[in-house]
């Protein structure tokens, strides 16, 4: 950094002077009013010894569920923050979550430590499948000697719809007549986080010993159905409210047939299924397309 001082008897005495960054042919160039300039011998500034980390990349772009799409880069640096390529073997650094605003405990996926190689960690497969805000990443050296680093503070919002989970199991009931536990089933992102947003089709197939069954699940009847807003014969606005449950026609090979519903704010809520013979070993599959 530059420097003024006044000269005391003709001479200027400099202390406290640094240089941040390493490099060679460094010179210092004096100067004050009525004088021609003059500058320095060159030399050099070296590396100085660890005695920090550094976030070198943040982490970024997140999908619950899914490797992050920016992953974190931390360094060993000295004091000016040049980074120190040491390469022993017990230079590593380690990685756990920190929940600020989230109370449900989030866990971090992937490899959690791994070896600083000259003196820089890259992580590959951190994941994270739990939505939640407030979220950041702390580093320290294993080794110790130096003091945590924490990341920037980020959030995870529910992705786009990926699977199906069953929050109430179909249960109970009598050949014929309805369940006594009707399902109902929830759209989940990857990361197993509820999805409340979109309509989807809900399929509900019965198996038995893991087989289609030639068995019909039964449920209110649509005389014609094809999603696009015809059920029975008159044109639907939103099928959802004038057919909100569709049984198709018996297959023609196995006999079996689904019942389908839309999903509502995430949820598939099937009703007045029933299943026509008694049995055991069944299972209902639920899809969706």
């Amino acid at each position: 950094r530059n420097g003024i001082q006044t000269a005391v008897r003709g001479v200027v005495n400099y202390a406290g002077m640094s240089v941040d960054k390493y490099g060679y042919c460094y010179m210092m160039r004096f100067s004050a009013p009525g004088f021609d300039p003059v500058d320095s011998s060159p030399f050099e500034v070296s590396i100085g010894p660890p005695t920090s980390l550094s976030v070198s990349t943040q982490p970024g772009s997140f999908r619950p569920g899914y490797t992050f799409g920016v992953l974190p880069v931390v360094s060993i640096v000295d004091r000016g923050g040049n980074v120190v390529a040491l390469d022993a073997l017990n230079d590593r650094i380690q990685v756990s979550l920190m929940q600020h605003n989230t109370t449900a405990a989030a866990t971090l996926f992937g490899t959690v430590q791994i070896r600083a190689v000259r003196g820089v960690a890259s992580w590959t497969d951190l994941m994270i499948k739990l939505k939640g805000d407030g979220y950041s990443l702390s580093f320290n050296r294993v080794a110790g000697g130096m003091q945590d680093i924490e990341s920037n503070k980020f959030n995870l919002v529910p992705g786009e719809a990926q699977a199906l989970r069953v929050s109430t199991a179909p249960n109970g009931g009598s050949p014929g007549n309805f369940l006594t536990s009707q399902p109902k089933v929830e759209v989940a992102d990857a990361g197993g986080n509820f999805v409340d947003a979109g309509v989807h089709l809900v399929t509900a197939n019965l198996y038995r010993d893991g087989l289609l069954s030639q068995i019909p699940i039964i449920g209110p009847q649509c005389l014609d159905f094809d999603c696009i807003g015809q059920c029975g014969l008159t044109p639907c606005a939103d099928p959802r409210t004038a057919c909100p449950t569709c049984v198709a026609a018996p297959n023609a090979t196995t006999g079996s047939s689904a019942s389908r519903v839309f999903t509502s704010a995430g949820i598939a809520t099937f009703t007045q299924l029933a299943v026509e013979f008694a049995g055991e070993g069944y299972t209902v599959r639920f899809t969706s397309s």
